[in-house]
């Protein structure tokens, strides 16, 4: 019951939004249809599922998806990437330190101020926090209202900038579905279910998109199969994963958490805003289109966001690369931050300061 309703609340706001001609209409109107709905209704809310499952599934073909972007000449532009990626770097570290100040001036404990900071992987984050904090509920909050802020921000940023804007249009490398070949329909869940064996075997970080986009890509490379991408299977990827998130969303309890959330509003406010200054300032530089850097820049979720880059007919590879490196670096340098382990032997009440409180 749980997912009929999440899954026909988030398709009617997916053909809503496209209805509208809005950007990116399937994710985000799942996005927002689901989160409205289920905050203004609180019965339903607890209806409502978050598809665990479900999701890992969808990331795994998304991950599909996103390989399947990649071709030999797109591998031999990487390094020409290189100035792009150093912004990346330069404006990762310009919000983790922003955010962290901001947090500390907020009388957040040392800890949980350092891991709402990251902007990188949620779940990844959120996982690595419970051994430091007793205030993970506090980091996933922030965290779940940065990435869901930058992902309904992002679109609407290129419908505003981007003349002639068609959401309505195919994007650039979809078919319909009865132009697709059959064989697209085998190797798809073959590849996604290789590739997630593989990805967690060899340990990757976000193994169900990882995998099946390292092997996705390979694939393409090789140009053994057609590679269609049906823009109506697509659509049903973003539903699913934009009702993921928009069930989460209407899970949070705005009367326990309420004192957090203008921080956390603050935090997501501050990281738009390092990334538009970012992005403004290379494609000044460059020439290169402002949203394009926009979207490869700012700190939300590298699978919303590079579907995103694909339901606007932007250069796949070069977005999702951008991502996947920012997530390396933050991750890699997360540790420097080195708060406080939290003392298990004494949990003491999840309301008062960690370890590392002042």
């Amino acid at each position: 019951m749980g997912i009929l309703a999440t899954f026909a609340l988030g398709g009617a706001g997916g053909l809503l939004f496209f209805a509208l001609n809005l950007p990116a209409p399937f994710m985000l109107g799942s996005v927002v249809c689901c989160w409205v709905v289920g905050g203004l209704i609180r019965p339903l809310s607890r209806l409502m599922d978050s598809v665990h499952r479900i999701r890992q599934g969808a990331l795994a073909l998304v991950g599909v998806v996103l390989g399947s972007y990649v071709t030999p000449s797109l591998v031999q532009q990487i390094p020409q990437w290189w100035p792009s990626l150093l912004l990346v770097s330069t404006v990762s570290m310009v919000m983790v330190w922003g955010t962290y100040g901001f947090l500390r001036l907020c009388k957040l404990d040392r800890a949980t101020a350092w891991f709402s900071a990251q902007p990188a992987g949620l779940s990844e984050v959120i996982a690595i926090a419970k051994d430091y904090t007793d205030k993970d509920y506090v980091v996933a909050l922030i965290h779940l209202i940065r990435v869901s802020t930058v992902f309904i921000a992002s679109p609407l940023v290129v419908w505003l900038l981007v003349e002639d804007f068609d959401g309505q249009s195919l994007p650039g490398g979809q078919t319909h579905l009865w132009q697709t070949h059959w064989l697209t329909w085998v190797q798809y869940p073959v590849i996604a279910i290789v590739g997630v064996l593989a990805g967690r075997a060899l340990r990757f970080p976000l193994a169900f998109l990882l995998g099946p986009m390292l092997l996705s890509a390979l694939w393409a490379a090789l140009g053994v199969l057609p590679f269609e991408r049906p823009f109506e299977g697509v659509a049903v990827l973003q539903v699913i994963l934009g009702s993921s998130i928009g069930a989460r969303m209407a899970q949070v309890s705005f009367a326990k958490l309420w004192r957090y959330i203008p921080m956390a509003y603050g935090v997501a406010l501050f990281m738009l805003l390092c990334a538009a200054v970012g992005a403004w300032l290379f494609s000044l530089l460059t020439g290169q289109p402002f949203a394009r850097s926009f979207i490869s820049v700012s700190a939300g979720g590298a699978s919303e966001l590079s579907l995103l880059a694909v339901a606007l007919g932007y250069e796949v590879a070069f977005v999702t690369l951008h991502h996947l490196y920012r997530m390396f670096f933050v991750l890699t340098l997360m540790p420097l931050g080195n708060p406080p382990k939290r003392d298990r032997s004494n949990p003491g009440d999840p309301d008062s300061p960690g370890d590392g409180a002042p």
